[in-house]
């Protein structure tokens, strides 16, 4: 109880924040809050605008860190708002003033960034230590709304978050757990293909227009990173799928 206590006042603290502060002193104190779901949302807001301030006024390796720690924090904000305001409403101040960097997902029905504002932040710090966490937390975000096992919409959506990240970092520290997830993407979709609803996963004569440019994208992109079995054992697969198109 006390330390929540203790992490609750840094949060309010950093939410009234001072010019003196130090961007060391803000970073502790909002690892710390990071780690408490005690602060309510408006609380976090205030949090993640301080972080905000600050990356504007940083540079460098600092600015980097800073909009990683944001990332985190805006995650963090919205896994604080109640089940009552999770309708698509944007029932927060904070969320009303940045619709523009939010997206609503159904049917999950929650709050997510909008995953170009990541990659954006991405490019602006590409050479920077914290590069590869950033574009790791476009591929945990996730698009806005579910594909149903239409199989063009997983291959478009793998490509926009998957395949982004392996041509940004195809060595990066989450390369085999991407790969295994495409991996097993594309043999669901076979299965689907397969089944005795297949022609509402893929119909041939009407889909492949859709689904043919972000598969052969995604394809390149795999094919890109280092060799490995398991690498190649998803080409094998990608092209299996991408014979469903003759």
């Amino acid at each position: 109880m006390f330390i929540t206590a203790v992490i609750l006042a840094g949060v309010l603290t950093l939410a009234q924040g001072t010019s003196s502060e130090g961007v060391a002193a803000l970073e502790a104190e909002a690892e710390a809050a990071l780690t408490t779901d005690a602060p309510t949302f408006d609380q976090r807001a205030a949090l993640v605008d301080r972080i905000d301030r600050a990356r504007g006024t940083s540079s460098g390796e600092t600015a980097a860190r800073l909009a990683l720690l944001w990332l985190r924090g805006v995650k963090w904000m919205f896994s604080s708002i109640p089940l009552a305001e999770r309708d698509g409403e944007p029932h927060n101040a904070w969320i009303r003033a940045h619709q523009d960097l939010v997206a609503w997902s159904e049917p999950a029905g929650e709050w997510i960034l909008a995953v170009d504002v990541i990659w954006k932040l991405h490019d602006q710090y590409r050479g920077s230590k914290v590069a590869e966490p950033i574009a790791w937390i476009a591929v945990e975000n996730g698009l806005p709304g579910e594909c149903e096992g239409y199989i063009p919409c997983y291959a478009v959506g793998m490509n926009q978050l998957d395949g982004e990240y392996l041509r940004r970092h195809p060595q990066g520290t989450h390369l085999d757990e991407v790969i295994e997830r495409v991996k097993g993407t594309f043999e669901q979709a076979l299965s689907l293909a397969a089944g005795p609803d297949g022609q509402r996963s893929l119909d041939p004569a009407t889909d492949c227009g859709d689904m043919k440019a972000p598969m052969k994208a995604l394809r390149a992109a795999i094919a890109g990173s280092p060799a490995t079995p398991e690498r190649d054992r998803t080409l094998v697969v990608a092209d299996e799928v991408l014979a469903l198109c003759p």
